[in-house]
């Protein structure tokens, strides 16, 4: 009996865990060019920001996928090219539990785990068009306010 009630606290308390993090990352490619950038998980929510105000920030929130444009803030649904970003949702929600490898038709990736085991140390992407390594970097447990998965406007972050 005691067993089976330890069973069912630890999966009541597994799915009350939600993984709310900050981490800045690098992106590295194989031409040796980069991008560093603002990463922000709670739950299902994400927000994968570049710092380059030429680039974009890509918000993951209840109403979809969109990327926003840095510059003039304009938001716009991301529907291609989106199979990256939604493993990455998907990896953060079963940390520390991720695959160390997968393979799919668009890609294959690899998971390397931080030895603090915050959060993913490195992402490697690999497909026909690219080989790209993720860096996160000082990754924080912090609470994180839902208004900054906001589309529309996208707030600024602190």
């Amino acid at each position: 009996m005691k067993i089976l009630f330890i069973v069912i606290v630890f999966f009541i308390f597994k799915n009350l865990y939600s993984l709310e993090i900050r981490c800045n990352f690098e992106e590295v490619y194989q031409d040796g060019s980069t991008h560093q950038g603002i990463l922000l998980l709670k739950k299902e929510y994400l927000r994968y920001q570049y710092l380059n105000k030429n680039l974009y920030t890509i918000i993951n929130n209840s109403d979809g996928l969109f990327l926003v444009n840095n510059l003039n803030r304009l938001p716009q649904p991301l529907d291609i090219n989106k199979e990256i970003i939604e493993f990455l949702i998907e990896q953060s929600q079963l940390f520390p539990n991720n695959v160390e490898n997968y393979s799919s038709t668009k890609f294959n990736a690899k998971i390397i785990k931080s030895k603090e085991n915050i959060f993913i140390k490195n992402l490697i992407i690999k497909n026909k068009k690219m080989n790209l390594n993720i860096h996160f970097i000082d990754c924080k447990n912090i609470t994180i306010d839902r208004l900054m998965f906001n589309h529309n406007p996208l707030q600024k972050l602190k």
